[in-house]
């Protein structure tokens, strides 16, 4: 009795494990799998998902993005036969890097039906103990991460100079190193890398060395994560073996080849056959942390710089003024430390009695001496409507001294001008040529010519000449109602929503990255996921989160000149430049500041209303532009 019941429980026992496995080879369906775990915070790591049947659903990986960067995809399908039963598995393979350094977690992945279970990642701030890349790099490799003179405690937005200097002795082959990326700030390469050779430590290194500019968004503490470098070096273990009989060989066929000398590299593409193997290193360079000071005022624009100096066109050569004519100013401003889009619009009042048209403002950056060097041109044009004096204010741009740590302001003087006589044509109506109307110098002569025609062509000049006026009174009567309705639209400014700007990604070449820059800036996000962050930052209050959307959001509207912070951002802005900037103040000022969360969202949520550059009208008689024709 007691083995049946042994008998009973084992049979038991047997059922309820295949049920189990079946439950499991369910639940199996969808399976994921990491090809490391834990990584280091710059390391690409691949996420392999399997899915069984090929139903041709494919996986959602849009859960991956809140933590990583999707670097790449492959796909790949496996048919078998087992017990003359056809299977199928296809395979989706994810190159990941992570966004953030901590304990995550790669999210359940739908694919059909079915899902993959969430895996635990732990991502590391420093390289991995006993990592054998990083120990086969040794002194091979070596880079060098310093913040260059007068980066030190920075103000937001201040220039950081960031110098990286890689190392290389003759033993590495081939590879590249990453770009800084540092959140919470912008970063741009300054000048060409440079390539040179140096002993260093008693070895001989070939040095590749990168300047950059770091503009903190932020203050508080700002950290510039490892700069990683991944490459192959020889393995000279096998070239020890290696006969001399060989080499010479190598050497009569292809030694007075100049292809295969005089490489930065030293790479030989002989080298493996001749018994030189390579081996993968990995190297870091030390973590850095700034401390970054909030602005030291918070009324006008702030514009932390080593110099800044102003400019008139007029200075060396001061126009000769007439009554009706116009004439153009052009004020530049230079900032040393800046770029040319953090730079601010300067204001140019209206004289009495004076109209004034602003062109649009040429902004560009420079390489200088200690570093970028901004260059701000603004234009406006005078046109005195009366003889006599003119007087035009001085002209004043206050910013801060990060050498001398003070307030500091550039001035030009201002200008007091004799206004003369001009043609009385030009304070009134246009001239005949502009507007087609005849003078009374023509119509006599015209009056004079009919008159002095034969009796029997008279009839046929009168009427040549009546549909000869008749057409100039509809060009007049044209040209009066196209001056109305200019008046009518003077001064408006076209608004659109930003749009999503086309990107180009680029394949780097094997060996290290060239001399322009493969990551300058941070990398353009998808529009829709950027619109996305920025409802979520506003709907929780995450001030943080809404500075990032935005500032990426105006990245893609302006690839080439984008604003460096949320003020600049709010002098392009024909809508929501308050809100933007309450939103700056709370960066800035103490915890728990209130900003308008929901009206920013309200009025960003179609798209950023931006200003298109045009002949704008800066008076108060509602003139129309000065050359309404004229575009740019």
């Amino acid at each position: 009795m007691r083995g049946k019941l042994q008998g009973r429980w084992r049979i038991f026992g047997m059922a309820l494990l295949g049920m189990l496995l079946c439950l499991h080879a369910v639940h199996a369906a969808v399976d994921a799998q990491l090809s490391q775990n834990p990584v280091y915070i710059g390391d690409t790591f691949t996420l392999t998902i399997s899915a069984e049947g090929g139903s041709g659903a494919e996986p959602d990986l849009a859960p991956l993005r809140k933590d990583f960067e999707i670097e790449g995809t492959g796909t790949s399908t496996r048919m078998s036969f087992v017990n003359g039963r056809m299977s199928s598995q296809v395979q989706w393979r994810v190159e990941l890097r992570a966004r953030r350094s901590g304990d995550l977690t790669i999210p359940p992945l739908p694919v059909g039906s079915e899902s993959s279970l969430p895996i635990p990642l732990r991502v590391s701030d420093t390289p991995l103990a006993g990592d054998p890349k990083s120990l086969a790099a040794g002194d091979h490799v070596e880079i060098d991460v310093r913040i260059e003179a007068g980066g030190g405690n920075p103000y937001v937005q201040q220039q950081v100079p960031l110098l990286v200097r890689l190392y290389l002795d003759d033993s590495v082959r081939n590879g590249n190193y990453s770009e800084p990326r540092i959140e919470d700030a912008v970063v741009e390469q300054v000048g060409q890398e440079r390539r040179y050779t140096t002993t260093r430590n008693g070895r001989n290194y070939r040095v590749i060395e990168r300047r950059y500019a770091v503009f903190p968004q932020k203050s508080g503490e700002l950290r510039i994560p490892s700069i990683r470098f991944e490459g192959e070096i020889r393995d000279r273990r096998k070239a020890q073996a290696d006969p001399r009989g060989q080499r010479s060989l190598r050497d009569k066929l292809f030694g007075n080849d100049p292809f295969f000398q005089d490489d930065f590299f030293a790479s030989d593409p002989f080298d493996d056959l001749f018994g030189d193997a390579s081996q993968p290193v990995r190297k870091y360079s030390t973590e850095l942390t700034l401390k970054v000071r909030p602005p030291a005022v918070t009324q006008g624009s702030w514009l932390p710089a080593k110099a800044v100096r102003l400019s008139d066109s007029w200075a060396d050569a001061p126009p000769q003024l007439k009554a009706g004519q116009p004439v153009t100013r052009t004020i530049t401003v230079e900032a040393e430390g800046l770029t040319g889009a953090q730079i601010p619009a300067m204001d140019f009042p209206a004289p009495p009695g004076t109209r004034i048209y602003r062109e649009p403002i040429d902004n560009s950056t420079r390489l200088g001496p200690t570093g970028l060097v901004g260059i701000s041109r603004q234009s406006v044009t005078y046109i005195p409507s009366n003889a006599g004096d003119l007087t035009l204010p001085g002209m004043q741009l206050a910013w801060w001294d990060t050498q001398r740590d003070a307030a500091a302001t550039a001035t030009l003087p201002a200008w007091r001008l004799k206004v003369l006589p001009g043609d009385p044509r030009s304070a009134g109506a246009p001239r005949p040529e502009e507007s087609g109307l005849p003078d009374a110098g023509e119509s006599a002569a015209t009056a004079t010519a009919a008159s002095a025609l034969p009796p029997n062509r008279w009839l046929e000049s009168g009427w040549l000449l009546g549909a000869s006026m008749l057409l100039l009174a509809l060009l007049a009567l044209a040209w009066w109602l196209m001056r109305r309705r200019a008046r009518t639209t003077a001064g408006l400014v076209a608004v659109e929503p930003i749009a999503p700007a086309a990107t180009t990604v680029s394949t780097p070449r094997p060996g290290l990255a060239s001399s322009r820059p493969s990551e300058t800036q941070p990398p353009v996000q998808d529009l829709s996921d950027l619109m996305n962050s920025l409802q979520t930052a506003c709907r929780d209050r995450d001030a943080d989160s809404a500075a990032r959307a935005l500032l990426a959001l105006a990245r893609v509207h302006w690839p080439d000149q984008a604003p460096h912070s949320l003020g600049e951002l709010a002098d392009r802005l024909s809508a929501g430049a308050e809100e933007v900037r309450a939103l700056d103040r709370a960066l800035y000022g103490p915890p728990g500041e209130v900003w308008p969360a929901d009206e920013l969202w309200s009025i960003v949520k179609d798209g950023l209303p931006i200003v298109r550059p045009r002949h704008a009208v800066n008076s108060t008689d509602g003139l129309p532009p000065l050359y309404p024709g004229q575009t740019k």
